[in-house]
């Protein structure tokens, strides 16, 4: 149990040391912004914070995201628990900053906010979701495939408009892709299973590709952590010799 979280650690501080965006001082418009975030939390009025939020607002896997207002009150503690509310609260100008367009983020990408007074995500993982997070992967990991099974932690579970895809951390910096056909059940024998897949960061606010290889195949698995209204959650890209051969957006996580 230590060394799952003890690893999630360490490649959350390997995404935010990768990241190739930089930072910078807050202008007029973001510092009303930031301050009327910091007093809505700080007010401990949780309709307050309702008025930054825009749904889904994502969790880490296999966590549901967020969906609607009532499930957002419902779940407000889970997210902002008195460690986040205390770093929020307590934090200056100083301790947020502007990085291009994803937004302006709180630390190292603790949480962001947009330029539309929208809280974009939240990076920080309480307690209580920690351990929910790990009562659901067991659940899962019983449920799936018993040659898929052993890993360390799960990335995602997605569907697309042709495929069942999942994506599981082994361990060792490796990752390990499998695909099923839609008729199939994620507890029968994939069609695709790829290992050496590595993770490529795309900045400190959570974006990230995967990519894995299979002779001249590759197949690269963005998720979109940061992005407008219209972004989808993310996509599978297959490409042959280079060539796009096929994109779709994920439709179910």
């Amino acid at each position: 149990m230590a060394n799952f979280k003890s690893m999630i650690i360490l490649l959350l501080l390997a995404s935010l040391f990768l990241t190739s965006s930089v930072a910078y001082a807050l202008r007029i418009e973001s510092r009303d912004i930031v301050l009327d975030f910091i007093d809505s939390v700080k007010s401990g009025n949780k309709e307050e914070v309702l008025k930054f939020i825009i749904f889904p607002l994502n969790r880490h896997y296999p966590l549901p995201s967020i969906k609607t207002p009532e499930e957002f009150l419902l779940r407000f503690d889970e997210v902002f628990d008195s460690e986040l509310i205390e770093v929020i609260s307590n934090s200056t100008l100083d301790d947020w900053s502007e990085v291009g367009w994803r937004g302006i983020m709180l630390n190292n990408g603790t949480l962001w906010l947009d330029f539309d007074r929208t809280l974009l995500g939240v990076n920080y993982q309480s307690e209580i979701e920690k351990q929910r997070q790990i009562e659901l992967i067991e659940q899962e990991r019983e449920t799936l495939y018993s040659g898929l099974r052993e890993f360390l932690f799960p990335v995602l579970d997605w569907e697309t408009k042709s495929y069942k895809i999942r994506i599981d951390y082994l361990g060792e910096y490796e990752y390990r892709y499998a695909s099923w056909s839609m008729d199939k059940e994620t507890s029968e024998k994939p069609n695709l299973v790829l290992y050496q897949g590595i993770l490529i960061p795309d900045g400190s606010g959570g974006n990230r590709y995967y990519e894995f290889h299979n002779g001249e195949y590759k197949y690269v698995v963005y998720i979109w952590y940061l992005g407008t209204e219209n972004t989808p959650q993310g996509d599978l890209s297959v490409y042959k010799n280079d060539q796009l051969i096929l994109r779709e957006s994920v439709i179910k996580k």
